[in-house]
């Protein structure tokens, strides 16, 4: 490993994994189809390096001399630091970043048809051999992208995905696209391989591994096959009520082809602690009372039993409350309401949310002492109303949302990093939560609670991860007695129980017990919970 990548040096797990890339990548299984060869699933858990072990193994590749390259699909917000990691760790390795205006990447796809083999036995000479192309998932998610049409021409070495856990539907547009590209070897990566449901898993093996998938059958049997390996599998267990058998055998037969390492077994001497703080804050009269007169108005204006998109309304607009009570200005429509609003928000201003007067007494503290700190919110109209209490605070600050392009991004992740006169990063949860490095900051702060908890544990991990010297703190933001409460239990039973998340509609089914609850405290009163239902 040494000579074939000098510029990286990798811990002892980080070694088993590339050691274990190169076993898989010389085995061989025999199926109905003939020989194939066997891929692999990298799940390690975020932060632990899937991106240089897999730099480090390409480099192997690379000094053997194999002369087909690599196509690596990866999210767009993801690019650049691909591209970094290969500059940083293996400059050697000629890579090629797919992705610009439609009129740029027509001059690439000039430049590409010169570098790339159009069939196995293609050898290219040296000096036009390319080893890497770096490419968005994008692309692969229209069947008539030109693009994928495109890259979907040449023969690969390795087909390598980053964030492969969104593979987990066989039919999905994305899944048949990319199952289409023609590569001797797979090799995926994920942190969080399982989200949902076990199955999710099994597509993703299907994907690479022909054994596990359904020979001769169409994608729409693919989600049938599998869960028929599951029920044969663990069926017998679940009914017995022995779950803890079904998911041994479950990882039996997943561990050959799946590696996992998690950061308290593998790096504990690498990584500082990370520390969880839950900070519960009580609704202020006026916000309580605004609170309250939403759960009115809905059944005021309809009977228990509602259909899902006012369920969904309702259920976004008490979220919006908890936040901050500025996020509901669209609710209000008339002219007396308006002026009773403005009124009401003239008085109290920024600091009629809970959550943003607890920031206002945490944040000045926390930047005395030297902390660094990222914000993270699920919406971009709390992201804004965040902007102004840092302008109130006088702190300097950078935001980043899904709206950022990709070259943004890393401008604004190295001057985080670089420039220490930015106390505060505020940044969209599910579009920031990927594929980003924030080890200069040792504070994180979730405004607000996502129902999958593993979104914002990619959340806490842009700053606990390799490279992280300081103590992590992360805060938890709860208002009591909200919907904000009865989420932050849902994710405090999912991490406790990973059973939880073994349900393919959990979102959909916690809304509902939530709302039911709701419902029930406000009106239902001993009727049947049945009648507070989203259908």
């Amino acid at each position: 490993m040494c000579k074939a990548c000098p510029d990286v040096t990798l811990s002892k797990y980080q070694l088993i994994g590339v050691n274990w890339m190169r076993l898989l990548n010389g085995m061989t299984c025999e199926t109905q189809k003939g020989t194939k060869n066997v891929n692999g699933v990298l799940a390690d858990e975020m932060g632990l390096g899937k991106t240089v072990q897999t730099i480090a193994f390409l480099a192997w590749l690379k000094y053997l001399n194999r002369s087909l390259p690599h196509l690596i699909v990866v999210p767009v917000s993801t690019l650049p630091n691909w591209i970094r990691e290969f500059e940083k760790f293996c400059p050697e390795m000629s890579v090629f970043k797919y992705h610009g205006s439609q009129k740029e990447r027509e001059e690439l796809k000039e430049n590409l048809r010169e570098h790339l083999p159009k069939n196995y036995n293609h050898k290219m000479s040296p000096q036009n051999q390319l080893d890497v192309i770096v490419a968005p998932v994008s692309y692969f998610q229209k069947e008539n992208s030109p693009d994928r049409k495109f890259l979907s021409s040449f023969k690969y070495d390795y087909l390598v995905i980053d964030e492969a856990h969104n593979l987990k539907n066989a039919k999905s547009i994305r899944y048949k696209m990319l199952d289409k590209v023609k590569s001797e070897h797979r090799l995926l990566l994920t942190g969080t391989p399982v989200q949902n449901n076990p199955q999710e898993l099994l597509n993703m093996l299907s994907f690479i591994m022909p054994l596990f998938s359904s020979a001769g059958k169409s994608f729409d049997d693919q989600d049938n096959y599998t869960e028929q390996m599951l029920k044969h599998f663990v069926d017998d267990n679940i009914e017995n009520g022995d779950e803890q058998t079904a998911y041994k055998k479950l990882k039996q037969l997943f561990a050959p082809f799946v590696l996992r390492r998690k950061k308290d077994e593998v790096i504990a001497q690498l990584l500082p602690k990370k520390e969880r703080k839950t900070v519960f804050v009580e609704l202020c009269s006026g916000t309580r009372d605004i609170y309250q007169s939403i759960i009115s108005d809905h059944l005021n204006k309809s009977d228990t039993k509602i259909n899902h998109t006012l369920g969904e309304n309702l259920f976004t607009n008490l979220r919006k409350c908890a936040h901050h009570p500025l996020l509901l200005r669209n609710r209000w429509k008339s002219g007396s309401e308006i002026e009773h609003l403005t009124n009401y928000f003239h008085k109290y201003d920024l600091f009629c949310s809970a959550k943003f007067e607890s920031l206002r007494k945490l944040l000045p503290g926390l930047i005395s002492d030297d902390h660094r700190i990222l914000i993270f919110s699920s919406w971009t109209s709390c992201l804004d109303l965040l902007g102004c209490l840092m302008d109130y605070l006088k702190l300097k600050f950078q935001r980043m949302d899904g709206s950022t392009t990709s070259d943004d991004r890393q401008r604004l992740i190295d001057r985080f990093n670089t420039d220490r006169s930015y106390d505060v990063f505020l940044l969209s949860t599910k579009a920031c939560g990927l594929g980003i490095n924030l080890t200069s900051a040792d504070v994180c702060i979730l405004h607000d609670l996502d129902f999958n908890p593993f979104n914002d544990l990619q959340a806490e991990d842009r700053c606990h991860r390799i490279g992280q010297k300081r103590p992590v703190t992360v805060y938890k933001l709860i208002a009591l007695n909200t919907v904000d409460e009865d989420i932050y239990k849902m994710q405090e039973k999912k991490a406790k129980m990973n059973a939880a998340i073994m349900d393919s509609s959990s979102s959909r089914k916690e809304k509902n017990d939530i709302l039911k609850s709701v419902l029930k405290k406000a009106k239902c009163n001993g009727e049947n919970d049945s009648d507070c239902e989203i259908i």
